[in-house]
């Protein structure tokens, strides 16, 4: 439509260009009639008048003509930035009014070399978490790969989910190889200390289980339980019936 206007406008601009022409013509022929008194001065008056007019025509023309251009350049999307465009979210011809809600048209990435990581942390990690530590990471796609990165922003907002509470934390990584992707899921690890020249002892070494063999607690019958051979005085001691001592398991009878 405005390219419609336009066209017609810019039509409109040449005849008026045209017809001021002729009126220019037409004035300079009777201002001299006039100087030489073979015209009226009323005939001279109706030709001056007539030239103004036209040159007044063509300036309004003209700036028909610059409304019209100027609201054909807002047709055109232009974006802010030099990038690459990730999503396009419009089709050509599709209306887009200020009148609606500002939809997203496209989303740009400006530069792909340098990416972003959004992490969650817990809210029980967070107070360990500053802006300058190290960080690694590992991607599904290059699972054998370790990326570098370093923290860059400790964003103070919340999120809950499940009532589970996280801050977003930012990772800044380099992706001169063009190997990372926007939108990849990142395994991350964030160093909060680092020791050098430190003992390293596997974990195991550091507790201690006992054998987990079952004791079984045994206990020696008296040969005197039955209390009928209880001794008195000095007398020989006395045997049970079978002459030897029974052991067996505490509990049983």
């Amino acid at each position: 439509m405005f390219q419609y206007q336009t066209e017609q406008i810019n039509a409109n601009l040449q005849n008026a260009k045209s017809n001021l022409a002729y009126n220019e013509i037409n004035f300079n022929r009777q201002q001299q009639l006039y100087k030489v008194g073979a015209i009226s001065k009323a005939d001279f008056d109706v030709a001056t008048n007539q030239f103004n007019a036209a040159r007044a025509q063509v300036n309004s023309v003209s700036a028909q003509l610059s409304t019209a251009r100027k609201n054909l350049s807002l047709t055109n999307i232009y974006s802010p930035i030099d990038g690459t465009v990730l999503n396009r979210n419009v089709s050509e011809g599709q209306t887009v009014a200020s009148s609606f809600s500002t939809p997203t048209l496209f989303s740009i990435a400006k530069d792909l070399t340098k990416m972003q990581i959004r992490a969650s942390v817990d809210e029980a990690d967070i107070g360990n978490i500053v802006k300058g530590p190290k960080a690694t990471f590992t991607i599904d796609a290059f699972p054998d790969e370790t990326f570098n990165g370093s923290v860059s922003e400790v964003r103070l907002q919340p999120t809950v989910s499940s009532n589970v509470v996280n801050y977003t934390t930012i990772i800044n990584a380099d992706n001169s190889s063009l190997k990372l992707k926007p939108g990849m899921t990142a395994n991350i690890t964030i160093y909060t200390q680092v020791l050098k020249n430190v003992m390293k002892i596997p974990v195991a070494a550091t507790s201690f289980r006992p054998d987990s063999l079952v004791m079984k607690k045994y206990k020696v019958d008296s040969p005197f339980a039955n209390g009928k051979g209880k001794r008195k005085g000095s007398g020989p001691k006395k045997k049970n019936p079978a002459g030897k001592i029974k052991v067996k398991p505490q509990g049983y009878g």
